[in-house]
């Protein structure tokens, strides 16, 4: 039987504060121009990275770097007692249940700043773009590092802006104005007092989100507020019973129903299944599928749920209002 996976190995990633020391021994791993095939060389060192550029269309090969095996990335020029910010990679062994803090083999490439033309005002992130060797022209053949989930691994603009540490990364892509003084300003305003997980942090319908289906959903949406979406019988089959027990990934979505033509009308669809869904009482709901939209008992049959969110009054309607708001709807 498969191990259920906790909301932390999903979310696949962590971030820490730490104090550098004086010397810490482990190893720096960096790359030298080469032709043919190149491999990152490893020196002695902190485990650092300074990238010249988040920008894609100007990485230089000394941007390469290898992260494979390693615990941990450190960010930013070296200063003694200065506090930086770090990332590392996460996942969970089957065999065994341990989570092992370890970037994957064969993650070499580089990192830059990534946002969609479609993107909210304030959706952005770092990302790590895997390449087979330390040409820039590499990149656009590569792919971005994923989660165990399938999800991008990412440093969210939030966690940049609010995140002690990342002073120096944020000073970088203003200079590069690859994010803007009034993002950093909204982004410190909106989440000074809240722990980000950037997977539970939505700016847009269609965007993944992990989801638990014995309990219930919380989540917070960025709009020109940030808005806290928390829905206890999304799964629940009445006011106290969760039928099924699993896990996976859902988005909201807006409705092609002809039914619904000239409202606002969001539907949740399951679109992967991380781990097995069993079904622990009797029923009328219909057992969670991946690439199915959720559904509901209603007027004698089962249909899809739908919410109109301008049809209700509720957080959950507003916080829905706020990522299609944000998304360019046909």
């Amino acid at each position: 039987m498969a191990l259920p996976l906790s909301l932390r190995s999903i979310l696949g990633f962590c971030f820490y504060a730490k104090t550098i020391p004086r010397w810490t021994p482990t190893r720096f791993y960096s790359a030298q121009a080469k032709t043919g095939a190149d491999t990152p060389r490893r020196n002695p060192g902190p485990p650092r990275h300074v990238p010249s550029t988040y920008n894609p269309s100007l990485l230089v090969s000394r941007d390469y770097i290898d992260l494979s095996g390693r615990k941990y990335i450190d960010f930013g020029p070296k200063s003694r007692n200065k506090i930086t910010r770090g990332a590392y990679y996460s996942q969970r062994q089957l065999a065994t249940g341990q989570v092992v803090y370890r970037f994957p083999t064969q993650s070499t490439g580089f990192f830059y700043y990534s946002r969609d033309r479609d993107a909210a005002p304030l959706e952005g992130s770092i990302r790590f773009r895997v390449t087979s060797d330390n040409a820039p022209s590499s990149f656009n053949r590569g792919h971005d590092l994923l989660l165990p989930s399938r999800l991008p691994w990412q440093i969210a603009l939030p966690q940049l802006a609010c995140g002690k540490g990342y002073d120096r990364i944020c000073d970088h892509l203003l200079e590069e104005k690859l994010v803007t003084v009034e993002q950093l300003s909204q982004c410190r305003a909106m989440f000074r007092h809240t722990k980000i997980h950037s997977q539970t942090v939505l700016f847009r319908l269609n965007q993944e989100f992990p989801v638990t289906f014995s309990r219930q959903l919380v989540l917070r949406v960025v709009g020109k507020v940030l808005h806290r979406l928390k829905w206890s019988d999304v799964f629940r089959d009445d006011a106290i019973h969760f039928p099924f027990t699993g896990s996976g990934f859902a988005r909201f979505e807006p409705s092609t129903n002809p039914e619904y033509d000239g409202r606002r009308v969001v539907h949740l669809r399951i679109t992967k299944i991380m781990n097995p869904v069993s079904i622990t009482q009797k029923t009328t709901l219909l057992e969670p599928e991946a690439g199915q939209l959720l559904t509901r008992p209603g007027h004698g049959r089962i249909k899809p749920w739908a919410y109109d969110i301008d049809g209700k009054n509720t957080a959950v309607a507003t916080a829905l209002r706020a990522l299609w708001d944000n998304s360019r709807i046909p």
